[in-house]
């Protein structure tokens, strides 16, 4: 009878420890192809958090975390110029939130888990419905219900895409660097 109740507190004992050392989107199911979004995600706010974004490591950016391939391949170069300038504005501001919010408080899921926020996933119903799966909304670990924005991911490359949703009208769209 000792063994039955010894092995049944060392296993509960261990599922406690496995559940809580697993965050909250890892404990989820997600794909191959979502953890490797998920992954690239997470390895960008370690980068963030170590040091403030400099422009001496905008080729890390670009090479590791961020999509630009197509941007920077552009013949024109002062088209390339000016979208390098204005990523670099965008990436500040994208910093400052994750410093202010804290890496710590912040995770991540695909959009398809926010089905039931039928106000948040409507766009993703119907003008950003191909976006849908290269999707993830990131969300305070305290409030993981409530979606604090989303961001879009190449599905080839895994690495970030966008991370602004414009909405003009009511017409909701992806703000991308080839869009300037």
């Amino acid at each position: 009878m000792k063994i039955k109740k010894v092995f049944k507190v060392c296993f509960y004992t261990f599922i406690g420890v496995l559940f809580n050392s697993t965050n909250f989107a890892q404990s989820k199911l997600l794909s191959q192809s979502e953890k490797a979004s998920y992954s690239t995600l997470s390895d960008l706010a370690k980068f963030i958090e170590r040091k403030p974004y400099q422009i001496s490591e905008r080729d890390t950016l670009f090479e590791k975390f961020i999509y630009f391939d197509y941007i920077l391949k552009d013949t024109l170069k002062d088209r390339v110029n000016k979208r390098i300038e204005i990523f670099d504005g965008l990436f500040i501001n994208l910093q400052h939130f994750v410093d202010s919010v804290g890496v710590k408080n912040l995770d991540a899921l695909s959009i398809r888990f926010f089905k039931n926020d039928i106000a948040f996933y409507k766009p993703f119903t119907e003008e950003l419905k191909e976006a849908a799966p290269n999707t993830f909304a990131y969300f305070n670990k305290t409030n993981p219900n409530k979606p604090l924005g989303v961001i879009l991911f190449e599905p080839k490359t895994h690495k970030i895409v966008a991370w602004i949703i414009i909405d003009q009208g009511g017409y909701k769209y992806f703000l991308t660097f080839n869009l300037f």
